[in-house]
């Protein structure tokens, strides 16, 4: 179920399963975890708003920051190797 919400991008089902006690670690038949379906969802999201306007993953915020920076902040965060290759 947790996946299924992920992959819907609903974020209070996929609190609530989590709140009560869904095991974001688990793996469906190919390997992927709920983070996977996630990911995979907003990437078709953020293809399909890019898609429909022109210029929009260069604006900046009122911080100076475009997309590409939070995007990559996010991945440090998550402890992403930035030397793989």
């Amino acid at each position: 179920p947790l996946m299924i919400a992920c992959s819907l991008i609903d974020y209070p089902l996929a609190k609530m399963l989590i709140d009560l006690g869904a095991d974001a670690n688990d793996l469906d038949s190919i390997g992927n975890n709920a983070l996977h379906y996630i990911i995979r969802e907003l990437e078709i999201l953020a293809r399909e708003i890019e898609s429909q306007s022109s210029g929009c993953n260069k604006v900046k915020n009122s911080q100076g920051l475009e997309q590409i920076y939070l995007i990559t902040q996010l991945l440090l965060n998550a402890r992403a190797n930035p030397n793989i290759k």
